[in-house]
């Protein structure tokens, strides 16, 4: 991060001496999930408003690649003229909490990755996660536009962590609809676009017996929250036919599979911790363990604490009867 820092700094004093003093270019540091910061950079004009900002983790690359500072500084600057800042209006949402209401969304979250980030925000514990709130405002430069709500916010607004979940819980499964798809039937449809087959013994999605499934959301990002939408795990667990294991691939996604008992909760969380470090960009990391759903009691808890097959679960886990502001 020091190194990103200065280079962010060193492309700010070159753009501004460009400038000579017409337009004023900052740094924008932006901190994310699990611990990671971002810089980029906006301007702040002589005549106001909002400007987009460029993120330098790209230029970064290049620059240490060997692309001239003078190139990279003239991309920027086509970035930022270029760019897509946020309507006026949608902003203007955020002000009140009866326009912001039917925007709220959530995402899930590593608690003990993010307790900063916790001390500044409302949420939700729901085992070793948590769940953080943001408003949606729409779609722009090929993602999504979203505001976190503060704790600030949340007190201007009188809305405790548990109302924002009804709303929020309500609302991503609308806006960022879930999609549950079988490992083998995605591979077929991306072996199928590129022209091929699979071996017919592992045909899985067309004989209809995939072993484990993708539950991630329409929109492809923050997926893995759809394992907290009202009822989406006791439907997948009926489609499944059976309790599940839910393995955290990312914070976009899940995998599911039925559960047989003769699962090792540590060998598991070695998997998932191994793939986190090796696959997983770190921003993306959600948990490394694994987790299990009880189709009879409705509940999510820790595989690890999940008893045997036939014993009543006593209470353990989460449901979303059990809303408990950490």
């Amino acid at each position: 991060m020091t190194e990103m820092k200065a280079f962010a700094e060193q492309i700010a004093g070159t753009m501004n001496m460009e400038e000579n003093g017409s337009k004023k270019f900052r740094i924008w540091e932006k901190r994310k999930i699990n611990g990671t910061v971002s810089f980029g950079i906006f301007s702040a004009g002589n005549g106001g408003g909002a400007s987009p900002v460029v993120y330098l983790e790209p230029f970064y690359d290049a620059y240490r690649n060997g692309m001239p500072l003078e190139e990279i500084t003239g991309q920027i600057r086509k970035g930022l003229d270029g760019g897509e800042s946020p309507d006026p209006e949608a902003v203007r949402i955020l002000e009140r909490f009866e326009t912001a209401a039917g925007r709220l969304v959530f995402r899930l979250v590593n608690a003990d990755m993010n307790r900063e980030l916790l001390d500044q925000v409302p949420h939700v514990r729901i085992l070793d996660l948590a769940v953080v709130f943001y408003v949606w405002l729409g779609k722009g430069n090929g993602g999504v536009l979203t505001a976190m709500v503060t704790r600030e916010a949340a007190d201007r607004w009188g809305v405790t962590p548990e109302g924002l979940w009804k709303l929020a819980s309500v609302n991503a499964k609308r806006e960022m609809p879930p999609v549950l798809r079988g490992i083998g039937t995605m591979l077929e449809e991306t072996m199928a676009g590129e022209g091929r087959t699979l071996p017919g013994e592992s045909q899985a999605g067309s004989s209809g017996e995939d072993f484990m499934y993708v539950l991630t959301n329409r929109e492809g990002i923050w997926g893995a929250g759809c394992i907290l939408y009202p009822g989406e795990l006791k439907k997948a667990a009926s489609r499944l036919g059976g309790d599940l294991v839910v393995l955290p691939s990312s914070v976009h996604e899940t995998l599911l599979l039925v559960r047989t008992g003769e699962e090792d909760p540590e060998e598991l969380g070695r998997m998932i911790s191994g793939i986190n470090r090796e696959v997983v960009a770190r921003e993306e990391w959600l948990s490394f363990q694994a987790y299990g759903y009880s189709r009879k009691e409705d509940r999510l808890m820790l595989l690890s604490e999940m008893p045997p097959a036939g014993q009543p679960e006593g209470g353990r886990g989460w449901s979303c009867a059990d809303l408990v502001q950490a």
